[in-house]
């Protein structure tokens, strides 16, 4: 009897063990993550969760120096280049995506200011998809912009 029950579990550890991983599918990971990121109440603020730990410093940099000058400004918003992001409708498209970096294209519509679009750069940080950077379209890029305004006042 041991030598059966011996048998089955090395078997059955066999099993667990030859089970290929879930695969993985970068374009609907990213699109979930963007999804997530835009239904919150408050998507700007900058944290591990949101923003790869890059543009969260350049950010957490931004706040500082509009602090120091009283510019409230000076950082904006890279999600949306507004007030109230719940105010809109969002379109999210993926357009392109590895297991490292995604594109993803948001629209927001509603505005009576028209729509606006942006290019969100994702990267993967431990495992994990984060903002990389926002590109306004048309337009440039959000941390391009936010060094460019440090550098100025400092």
């Amino acid at each position: 009897m041991r030598t059966v029950f011996r048998v089955i579990a090395v078997s059955l550890v066999g099993i667990t063990m030859a089970a290929p991983a879930a695969p993985v599918r970068p374009a609907a990971s990213a699109k979930r993550f963007v999804e997530r990121l835009y239904g919150k109440a408050q998507p700007f603020v900058p944290d591990e969760q949101t923003y790869t730990p890059e543009l969260a410093r350049l950010i957490d940099r931004g706040y500082a120096v509009a602090n120091e000058i009283d510019d409230p400004d000076l950082v904006g918003n890279a999600l949306c280049d507004c007030q109230d992001l719940r105010s809109f409708d969002k379109t999210i498209t993926v357009i392109s995506a590895t297991p490292t970096a995604a594109s993803v294209r948001v629209l927001l519509t509603g505005d009576v200011d028209g729509p606006r679009r942006f290019l969100l750069k994702l990267a993967r940080v431990d495992g994990a998809w984060r903002v990389a950077d926002s590109i306004a379209e048309p337009g440039s890029s959000y941390a391009a912009f936010l060094r460019q305004s440090i550098e100025e006042v400092e």
